[in-house]
């Protein structure tokens, strides 16, 4: 029996580096939401990465909308995703098809990004 295809941990700004329909995990800040499209556009700033100062994710809600607590995508939170990465036409932009959703509470961003950077060399190195 086949299970569930893995994510992949990733920073959003290296999102533009994966394939069309690669399964993702990544966080991001909250910029905006737009409910016409159900669509979420998130941030990572960090100095990380200087391309992500500018990278925005713009994250379909469609398939998750009825799960999602309203506090979660207001602008300024942080937020976990899980899903698919789909094509986007406008420069500097990732689409994500968005599978699963949560608050990233009590985050510490520096952590974070020090055990996500941690756990992305050694996936390299295999």
């Amino acid at each position: 029996m086949a299970g569930s295809i893995p994510s992949i941990l990733v920073f959003l700004h290296d999102i533009p580096n994966l394939k069309l329909g690669d399964k993702v995990r990544f966080l991001g800040c909250v910029e905006s939401y737009d409910s016409r499209s159900a669509s979420l556009f998130l941030k990572h700033p960090t100095t990380i990465s200087p391309v992500s100062a500018n990278l925005i994710a713009k994250v379909n809600l469609d398939i998750v909308l009825n799960d999602i607590k309203g506090s979660a995508i207001q602008d300024g939170n942080w937020v976990n995703i899980v899903g698919y990465v789909m094509d986007c036409k406008v420069s500097k932009c990732v689409h994500v098809q968005a599978i699963m959703l949560w608050e990233a509470k009590g985050l510490n961003l520096e952590e974070y990004e020090k055990i996500v950077t941690e756990r992305i060399s050694l996936k390299t190195t295999d």
